[in-house]
């Protein structure tokens, strides 16, 4: 999309009791993005969005969402993106739509998104 190809490399829940929610767990989606393009572009984690298999957003944990850098042609990163868990959940979306963080209208409506299965621990 857009000359960046994006591949989700690892799900997992994580631990942490310093979250102020009644889960006291995150789940960390780590992503790598390359750029296809013949020119620099920026990646954040903003236009990436998960999903619990009844539909319901997941909150964007932004206190470790440190995620976003430019990318020379030809190059990749890797990057970590942090939601707060859904307890009663293990099969997610991973939605990548930047459409939705810059309110511009698409009429494509083009995002990406990955069937993300089984969260493991």
């Amino acid at each position: 999309m857009g000359g960046i190809a994006i591949t989700p490399q690892s799900f997992q829940a994580i631990q942490d009791d310093s979250i102020n929610t009644d889960t006291d767990q995150l789940v960390k989606v780590t992503v790598n993005v390359k750029n296809n393009s013949k020119q620099e572009t920026g990646i954040s984690s903003a236009p990436f969005f998960l999903k619990s298999k009844g539909g319901k957003e997941l909150q964007f944990y932004g206190e470790l969402n440190e995620f976003g850098t430019t990318i020379a042609p030809g190059k990749s990163v890797k990057g970590e993106i942090y939601y707060i868990a859904d307890k009663k959940a293990t099969d997610y979306e991973l939605i990548y739509n930047p459409s939705a963080i810059t309110n511009e209208k698409d009429t494509k409506q083009r995002n990406l998104s990955w069937e993300l299965e089984v969260l493991t621990k």
